[in-house]
């Protein structure tokens, strides 16, 4: 890919309000999709994620604002004159027809010859993994390869954004995270703009180059999954992405110079300091539980709690522990079970060690 195509924006979306009945569902939304990008619109339900979806199909109208698609204004574009396609989470598949006529479906309403039509279809029967079962009817496939289906019927036209509204919702686990890998290979592969709309952080976290998470009709934050899992810039992306402990107090620098947060309890969380924050600013420090230090005698961090083990989770490869610091305080750890069974010295009711170093604490306004 050319440099001009990776700043290249494929989608740009400036200033985007909508209401419906009054009630604002999007407030001033602003996004750059680039080219050749995975993108998911992360957030619960409400937030406004599918009506933005919509805007971009041009299936809703903004009040405000404009959008371009490659650099062309079509803020009140119809559907049919932008070069995206949506791929809705009912599929929406023919039950009549079998899997190549539906592929063609749109070509052939679109007056393409019949050689070119063929031939388009083939590459994404190929590209689905399907060239096997196109004389098959929706009803003879799986779940999943109905959703292939939709995928290739949505790609065949080779549109420069497609959107993808909670594609595999109705999937059940396994399948769904077979479908995650074989939209991100289909993805890598074909370098069209993918828009995927979803509530799922797992699903955002392992197919997205960049995640905008989104709440109360605003982006909140816009980053590539390890950015902003590390470097949550608020308690809301903390807490909805992963598990995180937080830890409230005032921002304090001790004589000897090292920053913390005081928490209510007379505890001191040792951070690594915040640019811009005054002493005695109240402030959330979160950590997230794999940052917790566990141990039965002390943990040698900067900042070491004892406590009691409260809960214990297993799940094979990790074991989720709950300790109990006081009765205001409880903070998850994850600890791995290298030799395939939860260490020994583990137990309910048992007095441990918990601590965290500094740079292991992302310190967020209060």
């Amino acid at each position: 890919m050319t440099t001009a195509q990776t700043t290249t924006a494929a989608v740009s979306i400036r200033e985007v309000s909508k209401a419906f009945d009054g009630t604002a569902v999007l407030n001033s939304v602003s996004l750059e999709i680039r080219a050749g990008e995975f993108l998911a619109l992360l957030g619960g339900s409400g937030c406004g994620k599918t009506t933005l979806l919509r805007i971009i199909a041009g299936l809703e109208t903004p009040d405000q604002g404009s959008l371009c698609i490659g650099g062309k204004e079509l803020t009140l574009a119809p559907p049919y004159e932008r070069p995206v396609n949506m791929m809705f989470q009912s599929y929406a598949l023919f039950p009549h027809l079998s899997v190549t006529e539906n592929i063609a479906y749109g070509l052939r309403a679109a007056g393409m010859p019949a050689n070119v039509r063929n031939t388009l279809v083939s590459w994404a029967l190929k590209l689905v993994h399907l060239s096997a079962l196109g004389h098959r009817r929706p009803a003879q496939l799986s779940g999943g390869q109905r959703q292939r289906v939709a995928l290739a019927r949505c790609l065949v036209k080779k549109p420069d954004v497609l959107l993808l509204d909670e594609p595999m919702a109705a999937l059940d686990r396994n399948l769904r995270e077979d479908m995650q890998r074989e939209l991100v290979r289909i993805q890598r592969e074909v370098g069209t703009t993918f828009v995927l709309v979803t509530h799922d952080q797992d699903e955002a976290m392992s197919m997205a180059d960049r995640i905008a998470v989104m709440e109360q009709g605003k982006i909140i934050q816009c980053g590539s999954p390890a950015e902003i899992y590390a470097r949550p810039e608020s308690r809301f992306v903390a807490r909805f992405l992963g598990r995180v402990n937080l830890f409230e107090g005032l921002y304090a620098i001790d004589a000897a110079g090292r920053a913390g947060i005081t928490t209510a309890e007379g505890r001191v969380l040792h951070v690594a300091g915040a640019a811009g924050m005054d002493h005695g600013s109240a402030c959330t420090g979160a950590v997230r539980p794999e940052r917790m230090v566990l141990g039965s005698e002390p943990t040698g961090c900067a900042t070491d709690f004892v406590g009691t083990v409260e809960d214990l989770a297993y799940f094979g490869d990790i074991t989720r522990v709950i300790v109990r610091i006081d009765n205001a305080t409880r903070i998850e750890a994850t600890q791995v079970n290298r030799t395939g069974e939860r260490a020994t010295w583990l137990a309910r009711g048992s007095s441990v060690h918990i601590g965290c170093e500094p740079a292991d604490v992302v310190v967020l306004l209060a």
